[in-house]
């Protein structure tokens, strides 16, 4: 069973003047090796890849696992919550990297 720790990042401010974080989860395998990531919920519309990124954590805890994982399965919270495309100020969050 692999180590997970999830922690939350604080990004931006919502619209609404709320904090924006991010939740970030790391899987910490048995022996040294590589990091790599995987990110999902940029889109509002498409919560296929959060659901599949939380089932990943599940999976990887009982994996036999080299190096870390991390994941942040919900990018852009503000559009996940209201299950659009777009965030609550009519930005799609894709196209206003990097800042």
């Amino acid at each position: 069973m692999n180590d997970v720790r999830s922690w939350d990042v604080g990004i931006s401010q919502r619209i609404d003047g709320t904090p924006w974080q991010l939740r970030v989860h790391e899987i910490v395998g048995s022996t040294s090796g590589p990091t790599t990531a995987f990110v999902a919920g940029l889109w509002g519309d498409k919560a296929l890849g959060v659901l599949t990124l939380h089932s990943l954590i599940e999976e990887l805890r009982a994996a036999d696992l080299s190096g870390r994982v991390l994941v942040i399965p919900a990018v852009n919270v503000p559009a996940l919550e209201t299950g659009t495309r777009v965030s609550p100020d009519h930005h799609q969050l894709n196209r206003r990297f990097p800042g």
